[in-house]
């Protein structure tokens, strides 16, 4: 078989070497011989060629668009404002935000960490924090890993971040998927995000390398597959 294939990938549109024997989880019949990235993300796409479809669908629908924009490396280290993710550091240390402005905005949209009734809010989704200590500023740690994450690697203020999740109902941006959204995607040319997948689709396509016609091939490569019994 591998032979038959001279020793490439059975993905038409991959130049790798072919060195996984790839088969068919439904049925255990043996489909050809991938390259271990085709091979993987075939895995985590779970064989699936709606989800495969989807994949080429949202990057295609990318392509033309800017995505929300990364801040550089070099402002990723710095302090940044809260509200609009400005660099703060020639403000005092304990500053979260650029302007009273800012921070007056940020106030309306999340309240104050502390309120006049002395119920505390978490600054990453707004939820009570009362149960914490008095100086706990998040409803969680894990509240408060995934503000910082998103804040300095992606660029994402709390309400960028939710109105990304909520466009399609907390669910992977990929059409052909319907598993929820929990990893953020972003393009490794510009660094700009691009949506909201599921941990697989993400997965599957940093392995694709992020190439729909990587994607095509596979999809083209199953179809075949599935053609030929």
């Amino acid at each position: 078989m591998r032979a038959a294939q001279d020793g490439r990938c059975a993905n038409p549109s991959c130049l790798n070497e072919a060195t996984d024997i790839d088969h068919c989880h439904t049925t255990n019949t043996v489909r050809g011989i991938l390259c271990f990235d085709c091979n993987t993300a075939l895995g985590f796409f779970c064989d699936s060629e709606a989800r495969i479809a989807g994949a080429i669908l949202y990057l295609e629908a990318h392509a033309a668009s800017p995505g929300l924009p990364v801040a550089p490396s070099t402002a990723r280290r710095a302090r940044q404002c809260l509200w609009c993710s400005a660099d703060i550091s020639h403000r005092a240390y304990s500053a979260k935000y650029c302007c009273d402005d800012h921070r007056a905005k940020y106030y309306k949209e999340y309240g104050p960490p502390v309120s006049k009734m002395g119920a505390k809010k978490c600054l990453w989704c707004g939820g009570d924090n009362s149960h914490r200590g008095k100086k706990a500023r998040y409803c969680s740690f894990e509240h408060q890993q995934t503000h910082y994450h998103q804040l300095t690697t992606y660029n994402l203020t709390p309400d960028a971040f939710w109105r990304l999740q909520e466009l399609r109902a907390g669910l992977c941006h990929n059409p052909g998927c319907t598993n929820g959204a929990t990893e953020t995607d972003h393009c490794h040319d510009t660094g700009a995000v691009r949506g909201r997948l599921c941990p697989g689709c993400n997965q599957g396509l940093g392995l694709f390398r992020h190439d729909p016609e990587l994607l095509a091939g596979a999809l083209a490569y199953l179809r075949a597959s599935a053609a030929a019994g």
